[in-house]
């Protein structure tokens, strides 16, 4: 994972974890998304998960697999332990943890949504 962390953060920032699409990877995505220089603005933690070819020859996060797709298990309990983690290293504010993702981040965004309901907070209008 790639932590992106502004130059003033609040005290409990909230976090942000941001799923990349096939083929880019979480560098790539935190450089071309504009997202760390909306976040220099927001004061918020980026947390740009990755996946690569070991996991996916297309680097693609495994929405549509079982194994990655269910709560405690593989890409979606790694990207779980990632935001744990961020919020325990920065003493985030857990009820401000948020994910989004491009393509098929935002397939695995859903998975994420859907199994650990009580870990990412969202609202949508």
């Amino acid at each position: 994972m790639y932590v992106y962390r502004p130059n003033s953060l609040p005290a409990r920032p909230a976090v942000i974890v941001a799923l990349h699409r096939c083929h880019q990877g979480a560098q790539l995505y935190a450089d071309n998304s504009g997202l760390p220089e909306l976040d220099d603005r927001l004061g918020v933690l980026l947390v740009f998960a990755d996946t690569t070819s070991a996991n996916n020859v297309s680097s693609c996060f495994n929405w549509f697999q079982s194994g990655d797709n269910q709560r405690g298990q593989g890409e979606a309990a790694s990207i779980q332990q990632m935001a744990l983690h961020v919020q325990s290293a920065y003493r985030a504010d857990p009820a401000r943890t948020f994910v989004t993702g491009l393509s098929a981040g935002g397939a695995m965004t859903a998975v994420m949504l859907a199994d650990y309901p009580g870990l990412f907070s969202g609202r949508a209008r």
